[in-house]
């Protein structure tokens, strides 16, 4: 189940990371100014940007 604190606040997602990993991601992410959420959001807009320049490769040209 996902909630959402308020119609304007993101819905929180459910990650399974172990304490370690997620203590030391939390030290590297400070390290260079960011925390881990901005952290995954960034990654996953960078994630999701290389995935649709792939599929535009893939789809042929209007023109053709």
């Amino acid at each position: 189940m996902v909630s959402r604190a308020k119609e304007t606040h993101t819905t929180n997602r459910v990650v399974r990371v172990d304490d370690a990993l997620w203590d030391e991601y939390e030290k590297a992410c400070a390290d260079e100014g960011a925390n881990r959420s901005d952290d995954l959001r960034a990654h996953m807009r960078r994630k999701v940007a290389a995935w649709k320049r792939r599929l535009a490769k893939k789809q042929p040209d209007a023109g053709e």
